[in-house]
């Protein structure tokens, strides 16, 4: 039987495989709330421990996805700025190009 611990924790789980992040913070704010007011029953313990463990390597896992996406994207916009040819010679040149950045709103 699911207690009301494991249960948050597996709406926490659930938000985070989903990639909402804000929904994941705001469970994870209440359960945290909830052990501070009413506490954990002992035998509850090694699951909730077994739980945060995997919470936490999720949760490391999307940031270390997050931050290569970034790296990934920004290399792109590096890559996207000069145009790098060889002429007969086999000299590089590069050219800049001034592309508008777009605009978002």
């Amino acid at each position: 039987m699911a207690t009301a611990a494991t249960r948050s924790l597996s709406e926490i789980r659930k938000a985070l495989r989903q990639g909402d992040s804000a929904t994941a913070q705001n469970l994870l704010d209440s359960f945290t709330a909830s052990l501070e007011k009413s506490g954990l029953p002992s035998a509850e313990r090694p699951a909730v421990e077994a739980a945060l463990t995997e919470l936490r390597a999720m949760s490391e896992a999307a940031l270390a996805g997050t931050r290569a996406a970034v790296e990934h994207i920004q290399a792109i916009f590096d890559c996207a700025r000069s145009l790098q040819t060889y002429d007969q010679a086999g000299q590089r040149r590069s050219t800049s190009i001034q592309a508008a950045t777009a605009r978002r709103y």
